[in-house]
């Protein structure tokens, strides 16, 4: 199962660009500059057929602390804002 914590994927986020020399994009306590969402914590939203609107089921957005460590945050997973526009 995936594991969801922030100060974790804060971490890791952090780590990864150090060591990679990449850019940090990613917001540094992880709250979303549009959403105001947490991008290291997980949200349930639902799927809806686009004809009817009726719900067909859900999905999980947010970054994983194994997402984090190993790939470069670009944008938020709940809203889709890009970080580095």
């Amino acid at each position: 199962m995936s594991e969801y914590n922030v100060v974790k994927s804060v971490q890791g986020q952090k780590t990864l660009c150090k060591e990679r020399q990449l850019p940090h994009f990613a917001p540094s306590d992880g709250r979303c500059w549009s959403c105001k969402r947490n991008i290291y914590e997980t949200k349930e939203n639902k799927m809806r057929n686009w004809q009817t609107g009726e719900i067909t089921g859900t999905y999980l957005t947010g970054i994983t602390v194994e997402q984090a460590s190993k790939e470069l945050v670009t944008g938020c997973p709940h809203c889709s804002r890009s970080y580095c526009d």
